[in-house]
């Protein structure tokens, strides 16, 4: 026996059509599916057209089913067929239920002994005919839009830290520097000249150097001047001579005439960050002024 087209399974078993047809005639039934103009129909076929089925009383070729002048070729199949949904175990089927299994329909031909007879195998033409194979897997649609940006997801670990970079130097200079007396009671390093402003990162250091040139003056020989680099906390606090200083000692007598020039250099490191001032610190140990014409000139540098 021929299989139904899909459609004519899908509105046979919608509608719960019947026929009416005898036990041992529906057995002998063929199937053609949709009523085609061209096809040759033999005595028994059976098509569908226009939602109902028709069974051929004699072989024809383009005699449409549904008109009255095609009677004699044609009779409508208005009752007999049964819908019984899915095919189940412990149910006994009689001759013309319609079930399905596995996509496919089916049709029973026999109602004696039709009890647990799946339409599968050897039952298929014994207990059961094919009405409507499975039809074929259709093609893949086309793909949906794009759904909504998810949320963003929790920020990641940390990276390892990067390798120490190189010391960086940031210069600031003053070329002016202090110029003017030098009291004689100045006995304690004090900070001559404007300074100059550093900013520190945490742990850095400071590195200044410069000169000064000392004014004449007349003093004995126990006597002495000292000068070093010197720093504090910006904007207050005391000055504090700076490490590994290379500071100016001077004893006696200078020159009366122009100027002695004397070397300085000092570092400080490990600061907490912050801003600091850098200055000369002198010392005066003579019992005189040092007179207008002392220079003190120098730089700084953070590191």
């Amino acid at each position: 026996m021929r299989a139904l087209g899909s459609r004519y399974a899908g509105l046979l078993l919608a509608a719960g059509l019947a026929v009416c047809v005898s036990a041992p005639a529906l057995a002998d039934l063929t199937f053609r599916g949709n009523w085609q103009p061209s096809a040759t129909y033999n005595a028994d076929d059976v098509v569908f057209l226009s939602g109902h089925s028709y069974r051929a009383n004699a072989t024809n070729v383009g005699r449409k089913p549904d008109l009255p002048a095609n009677a004699p070729q044609w009779s409508r199949i208005t009752s007999g067929f049964n819908v019984r949904g899915a095919w189940a175990g412990g149910i006994p089927y009689n001759v013309g239920d319609v079930v399905t299994r596995g996509g496919s329909s089916f049709v029973s031909v026999r109602g004696l002994g039709n009890l647990n007879k799946p339409p599968q195998g050897a039952n298929i033409n014994t207990f059961w005919r094919l009405l409507a194979a499975r039809g074929a897997q259709g093609a893949v649609g086309p793909a949906g839009p794009a759904g909504p940006t998810g949320p963003a997801g929790p920020a990641g670990p940390s990276g390892p830290a990067g390798p120490t970079g190189p010391s960086g130097i940031v210069a600031a200079s003053d070329a002016n520097g202090f110029t003017g007396n030098i009291p004689a009671s100045e006995t304690a390093f004090t900070a001559r000249g404007p300074g100059l402003v550093v900013e520190v990162p945490e742990g850095g250091g400071i590195y200044a150097n410069g000169a000064i040139g000392l004014g004449a003056f007349a003093a004995p020989t126990s006597g002495f001047v000292e000068i070093g680099m010197c720093y504090r906390v910006a904007p207050g606090g005391s000055f504090i001579l700076m490490n590994d200083v290379q500071f100016v000692r001077v004893r006696g007598t200078i020159e009366t005439t122009g100027r002695a020039s004397h070397a300085m250099a000092g570092f400080v490191g490990g600061l907490a960050a912050g801003n600091y001032i850098v200055a000369v610190c002198v010392r005066n140990g003579h019992n005189q002024p040092l007179n207008e014409n002392s220079k003190l000139q120098f730089a700084a540098f953070v590191r």
